[in-house]
């Protein structure tokens, strides 16, 4: 099933009666809502701590989801993303988002940019062009 078909599907069957967009919007809140609740149930230590030492740290990967949040906000809204930063190996959050508390409130606060971004796109917009060049998707896509 093609990505927009299954998207047609899963707002068929989970949101009836929303536009493409609503039906994104509702996703990414239920998503954000549930990856919350997971950071809140965890202490600091397993959000900052690696499963034998070697594995990719809960907060790096937090960090790194809100960042592609608010690229996705940002194509969305029109504007010019905000740069991925340059590392070799895993993105890793700065040290003033390395607790428990900082890090929660900087993904719930690239969350939120995204639903304002999509629910700020006119109805008749939700299916326009946006993305990088030569990789432009429907903005309900890319929400």
């Amino acid at each position: 099933m093609s990505q927009n078909r299954y998207i047609y599907w899963r707002c068929a069957v989970s949101f009836q009666d929303m536009t493409p967009i609503e039906c994104a919007i509702k996703g990414i809140e239920q998503a954000s809502k549930s990856y919350l609740q997971d950071l809140e149930a965890m202490t600091e230590d397993q959000i900052l701590g690696s499963v034998g030492g070697g594995a990719r740290k809960p907060i790096d990967f937090t960090f790194e989801t809100a960042i592609i949040n608010r690229r996705v906000a940002a194509r969305v809204a029109g504007t010019t993303p905000p740069e991925m930063p340059k590392t070799e190996g895993w993105i890793e959050a700065p040290e003033e988002l390395r607790s428990k508390e900082a890090i929660i409130a900087y993904f719930k606060s690239a969350s939120d940019e995204l639903v304002g971004a999509a629910k700020g796109l006119p109805e008749s917009e939700g299916d326009k062009m946006v993305g990088r060049e030569g990789h432009e998707q429907p903005a309900y896509d890319l929400v």
